[in-house]
């Protein structure tokens, strides 16, 4: 959840190589920079052709279609075959978001969000934003973004036109807010109450609302995992998680600094954690694993000199991918071992993630350099 203050004003076209929107306004306060992988339109004095022109056929030789690559799920037996497909530049990079068929691919970064084809890194659509709104969340599934300028109420805004499609004014003051997976619901985290509530984006209802989270800190991140069907709670050193289909709360799972990163692995039961710790009587960064329920330690990963930025399990929970400083790392969940590793180009990464159907690991390095990187099937 980005809370910089950045640009929301209406207008489309985004400067794309061969690329131009057709401009529109929605609002004085705002515009939205938007870009598609279209033709270019044409000019207001240009007439619009609606039928094609009919043309003399002509006999030529059509060459063979070019044959689709065919990609292999990662895992661990072939990571050596990992090679680098696409890659896009995006300014300013936070984090990534996948949406659930692996079409798509959304950056959150600190200037607003951007969005590329899941097949060739191809960008989409990008959104900029300026003060006083902030980007709260964006819903890949839906394309929707949520903004705020006061935390006390939320807008809920086409990505392809700004135009708002509702707004949700909570009975007191947020701290953070964040989608749920499908797009349909919005988890704030209260700034007087240690609860997470649940609202209808659509409605603007309250659905449910999450307590008992044992902390008191009064900076605390309410979220869902990838899946949506737990609430992932941190507050400065402490994560605890939420069965959102049974209602059981997991134990706490204290560390001995922030938690500057956490995922719920796919099972729902354990859950790594990007802090410092001691190990062997060193205090250094590492990435802890833990049975999220019975509140044990599982592992503790060494992550080197620096505090990993983001650590996302694989779809099927076997692998761990962890960005920290220059480098990305996969680890073997079941053995601990540090199984693939490769060098940034561009300066520390910010953010690696497996795609849904398990065939793409998408990387975005400091200096906004997106990598898609797959396995060729053999």
């Amino acid at each position: 959840m980005l809370k910089k203050n950045l640009m929301f004003f209406l207008i489309v076209g985004l400067i794309l190589s061969g690329c131009q929107g057709f401009p529109f306004q929605a609002s004085p306060a705002a515009i939205l920079v938007t870009a598609e992988n279209t033709a270019e339109a044409p000019s207001a004095d240009q007439p619009i052709q609606t039928e094609p022109a009919i043309a003399e056929p002509i006999a030529t030789h059509q060459p063979s279609p070019t044959p689709i690559p065919d990609y292999e799920v990662i895992q661990m037996d072939r990571l050596e075959d990992l090679q680098v497909v696409a890659t896009a530049t995006v300014e300013a990079p936070v984090s990534i978001l996948w949406s659930t068929d692996s079409s798509r691919l959304g950056i959150l970064s600190t200037n607003g969000f951007s969005v590329f084809s899941g097949e060739n890194a191809a960008l989409l659509k990008s959104i900029v934003l300026a003060a006083p709104y902030s980007l709260m969340d964006a819903s890949i599934e839906r394309e929707i973004i949520a903004v705020t300028t006061d935390q006390l109420s939320i807008e809920f805004r086409s990505m392809d036109t700004g135009e708002v499609l509702s707004t949700l004014k909570p009975d007191e003051m947020f701290l953070s807010g964040t989608f749920r997976p499908d797009g349909f619901s919005f988890l704030l985290s209260s700034a007087y109450s240690i609860t997470a509530e649940e609202w209808d984006v659509e409605t603007n209802q309250m659905m449910s609302k999450v307590e008992g989270f044992e902390t008191a800190a009064p900076v605390y991140n309410a979220r869902y995992n990838d899946k949506g069907s737990s609430i992932i709670w941190t507050a400065r050193g402490t994560v605890q998680v939420y069965d959102a289909k049974t209602g059981e709360l997991g134990a706490v799972m204290g560390h001995e600094d922030f938690v500057n990163s956490s995922d719920l692995a796919p099972n729902g039961r354990m859950l790594a954690a990007a802090t410092v710790g001691t190990i062997d009587g060193d205090f250094k960064p590492i990435v802890r694993i833990w049975d999220a329920f019975g509140g044990q330690i599982l592992a503790n990963l060494p992550t080197g000199e620096s505090i990993a930025s983001h650590v996302r399990f694989s779809p099927d929970g076997s692998l761990l991918v962890v960005s920290s400083g220059t480098t990305v790392s996969i680890w073997q969940v079941q053995t601990q071992a540090n199984v693939w590793q490769a060098a940034s180009q561009g300066g520390n990464m910010r953010d690696a993630k497996i795609s849904p159907d398990g065939k793409t690991l998408a990387i975005i390095a400091e200096n906004g350099t997106l990598q898609f990187m797959r396995i060729l099937k053999k």
